[in-house]
């Protein structure tokens, strides 16, 4: 079995930095429940 992780390259917390979608501007703004991630 093989299984491929998405998203976990450098560059990849959450929320990205030049995004602006639903959540990850919801997270910025704190209109969501969710955690800030980084990449280390």
């Amino acid at each position: 079995m093989f299984i491929k992780i998405l998203g976990s390259a450098a560059g990849g917390g959450f929320p990205q930095w030049n995004c602006n979608c639903a959540n990850c501007h919801g997270v910025r703004n704190g209109t969501i429940q969710a955690q800030a991630r980084t990449q280390s």
